[in-house]
């Protein structure tokens, strides 16, 4: 029995339009898991960007936090504090190149310095959150402050002494020139911004530098205003625009991470997809119904803007994509290899790819590759430095994909960014943590380390260790009388004159304004702390040429070697008792195994008198 023609044509047609409402139902689906996913991912960026900015404000609190616990004697009291302190603080600062300030308890300002246009004055509502008082060793962040137009803000750490706040330091960084702002004048996206706010919703860093210190919009600071509000979106309407935004609340200070951005540009592509695909599915159903040959004709043009749009992103990527083979063999380069390696785009083809790594990396590299190839669909990350056009390393990152069972690709997927930039950030941020600015050498935090590794138990009690505290005898006179530029050269030369009394392994370190310990770790006599602190004091007898002049000063060591089960500590202290003995008795004294009443060596060797200008020098100390 056959159906009436137009019944087939009904049931046709009602099988495409169910066919075309489920099809409908499934691309509102993937559209609402798509946009589901897009704010996820804005959302884990939003999340690392605020984790920066509060470690980026963390660091900043450290560098004060730092300065009062170097200069704890002077700031005890306040007393012996004067603008030179200060303007060497600033003068050095990473985070406070404006300015600093020191105030007492009640909120006065004692001391300060700081560059055009000045500081803000004390009715600014920015200082609200200061004024509250430090609770502890709490340090606490100001809002947006204005002085004559320029937009700043403070940071302070209390000052203890003798148990109690004595007052608070506090630093002014410039916004429009602080690295803070630095960090955020990259758009995240070509219509979006993003940036940081106080507590008052005023903006304190942002990829647009014109809206420094102004508001941020209301409903977004609502929402930073929440007692523990999570990272959240939210919508607004700004200037007869929809918006949206991505609020992180809780860094310090209580401010917060915005990202903002148009509904329309945020949700663009994805929805523009959306409608797209709904047109070609309804394109489908009419075209399905007078000719197949359309739908594929459609099919094929919509595959290959597929293929074209692909082939768009992959050129015009900031990362380098690379394929291997198996046998670590490259066999595809993106063109943007170029900007991230130098090479041109087939240049690598056919060369192994341990063959491009720095020689250090390829052992660490081939491991990685050998337990990726044997498990198809893993992902592995690695830090390496690769080889760049110019014949030098640069340090990348790759993201290493094992697609080779995919046959589209049939191969191991390297996906590698230029990192040098924060490698070096890494390294510096380092250096500083474990050395002295001034001279250069290792500061009483590395000493410290490498005294504790050197009178560590697993390393036997038949290894000796000697610490040499050395004490510069009237600096103080240097200091005062051709100031502290000088003082500072002289401690530069000191501690040249005193590296090149050392051993190739010893640590020589700055701990103090003129104090300074070497550790001599692996002696087999105690005759050998002592001949080189002997060496020490001859050396630092000779004239030092300041500015022309010659200065003679003078040294006092003291010395100290380990006894079984002695600690880093106990070594520095009976090393510091030595010294002073030392200082004492015009000689030098050192602290044997048994106990700190050591041998008094002949007290020729210490520098007595005051210090003086030699002849032909230009002034006198």
């Amino acid at each position: 029995m056959r159906l009436p023609r137009w019944l087939t044509a009904v049931v046709s047609v009602v099988l495409l339009l169910a066919m075309g409402a489920i099809g409908w139902q499934m691309n509102d689906a993937a559209l609402r898991a798509a946009e589901e996913v897009h704010r996820a991912d804005t959302l884990t960026l939003g999340r690392n960007n605020a984790t920066l900015a509060s470690r980026y404000l963390t660091l900043s609190a450290r560098e004060l936090t730092e300065f009062t616990t170097e200069h704890r004697a002077e700031l005890r009291t306040l007393e012996s504090l004067d603008r030179s302190l200060l303007a060497q603080f600033v003068a050095r600062s990473v985070f406070f190149q404006h300015g600093a300030a020191i105030t007492d308890p009640a909120g006065g300002t004692l001391f300060s310095v700081s560059k055009a246009p000045g500081l803000p004055e004390p009715e600014d509502p920015g200082y609200a959150p200061l004024l509250k008082g430090p609770n502890g060793r709490s340090v606490l962040f100001s809002g947006v402050m204005t002085v004559r137009g320029a937009s700043m803000i403070a940071v302070g750490v209390p000052i203890l002494g003798d148990g109690s706040l004595r007052g608070m330091l506090l630093g002014y960084a410039r916004l429009r020139d602080s690295t803070l702002q630095e960090s955020m004048e990259a758009r995240p996206g070509e219509s979006s911004a993003h940036g940081l706010v106080d507590a008052r919703g005023l903006v304190a860093a942002t990829s647009d530098d014109g809206l420094l210190g102004t508001a941020i919009a209301p409903g977004v600071l609502d929402v930073l205003r929440e007692p523990h509000a999570v990272p959240s979106f939210v919508e607004y309407e700004s200037n007869g625009r929809e918006m949206i935004a991505l609020v992180v609340g809780g860094l310090p200070g209580d401010w917060g991470y915005y990202w903002t951005d148009s509904v329309d540009d945020f949700y663009g592509t994805v929805r523009k997809r959306n409608t797209r695909t709904n047109l070609a599915l309804l394109g489908l159903i009419l075209v399905a119904a007078v000719s197949l040959v359309i739908v594929d004709v459609r099919a094929a043009a919509a595959r290959r803007r597929t293929e074209e749009r692909f082939r768009a992103l992959v050129q015009h990527s900031s990362d380098s994509i690379s394929v291997l083979d198996r046998t670590g063999r490259i066999i595809y380069d993106s063109p943007s290899v170029s900007a991230v390696l130098g090479f041109p785009q087939h240049a690598r083809i056919g060369k192994r790819a341990s063959e491009m790594l720095h020689p250090d990396d390829r052992v660490m590299a081939q491991h990685v590759f050998a337990r990726l190839v044997a498990r198809p669909g893993t992902v592995e990350r690695l830090q390496c430095r690769a080889l760049h056009h110019d014949g030098g390393y640069h340090w990348v990152d790759m993201n290493v994909t094992n697609l080779t069972h995919n046959p589209a690709i049939a191969g191991v997927v390297i996906n590698a960014r230029d990192v040098c930039d924060s490698r070096q950030l890494q390294e510096q941020l380092g250096f500083q943590a474990l050395h002295d600015s001034l001279t250069g050498l290792p500061n009483r935090r590395l000493l410290n380390e490498r005294l504790s590794g050197a009178l560590a138990p697993d390393r036997g009690s038949s290894i000796m260790v000697a610490a040499l505290f050395v004490d510069l005898d009237r600096f103080k006179a240097v200091n005062d009388s051709l100031g502290h530029e000088a003082g500072d050269e002289l401690l530069q030369q000191v501690g040249r004159r005193i590296s090149d009394c050392l051993r190739s392994g010893d640590l020589l370190a700055r701990v103090g304004g003129d104090e300074f310990v070497v550790l001599m770790d692996g002696i087999r006599a105690v005759d050998e702390a002592t001949g080189v602190a002997g060496r020490i004091v001859e050396a630092l007898r000779e004239p030092f040429d300041l500015r022309g002049g010659l200065v003679r000063i003078g040294a006092s060591v003291g010395v100290n070697v380990n006894e079984p089960g002695a600690t880093a500590d106990e070594m520095l202290n009976g090393a510091d008792a030595a010294m002073y003995r030392a200082k004492q008795s015009g000689g030098l004294t050192y602290r044997t195994a048994s106990g700190l009443a050591g041998a008094e060596v002949d007290a020729g060797v210490h520098a007595a008198g005051a210090a003086a200008v030699l002849p032909g020098a230009d002034r006198a100390v």
